[in-house]
């Protein structure tokens, strides 16, 4: 359904990841296929794609822990103690009842990505891969850690500079009535 999609759409195809097998052995654990549609002609401007001839798919496969190892993404969300979850939403077909179905597989998480809820996270696409979306949280959620005593302290300290504006105020006003009596 996917592949079909793609190629009707002319839109990039990402499935994985998935454990790449030769023989009976697996050669990559997480592996992400990436597939681009060729067409003999170029898409016009126009839109019109009746004059597009569908060549076939170039296709390169990615190592995807590596990937996400060497651009640094866990160590991001551990350096700024967040918690994170790559999920993808594929479309299915049933192969005895041919109805279509949805799956969400998670692609990539956290170490504590359980702890991210509604509350707490937000979710938002991937825009370069068609169903994949990522959930950004923390796990007290985006109030600041320093909140109730920072709020103690601008209250407190409000009241103190009210207290000394007071007491300045009332002292300069007594001087007045000293001096001018």
């Amino acid at each position: 359904k996917d592949i079909r999609k793609s190629k009707e759409e002319g839109s990039i195809l990402v499935q994985g990841p998935m454990t790449l097998f030769q023989g009976k052995s697996a050669v990559l654990e997480e592996a992400l296929i990436i597939r681009i549609p060729i067409f003999k002609n170029f898409r016009s401007n126009s839109g019109n794609d009746d004059d597009l001839e569908f060549w076939g798919f170039a296709t390169s496969i990615l190592n995807w822990a590596r990937l996400r190892e060497e651009a640094g993404f866990d160590s991001f969300f551990n350096s700024h103690e967040a918690e994170y979850v790559m999920t993808k939403t594929g479309v299915f077909i049933n192969s005895t009842t041919l109805e279509e179905y949805r799956k969400v597989e998670i692609i990539g998480q956290s170490e504590n990505w359980e702890s991210l809820k509604r509350d707490n996270s937000i979710t938002g696409p991937l825009r370069s891969f068609a169903g994949w979306e990522i959930t950004v949280g923390f796990k007290d959620g985006f109030t600041p850690s320093w909140k109730y005593w920072g709020s103690f302290c601008v209250v407190f300290g409000s009241l103190l500079a009210a207290h000394i504006l007071m007491i300045t105020l009332v002292a300069t006003v007594d001087h007045q009535i000293l001096l001018y009596r």
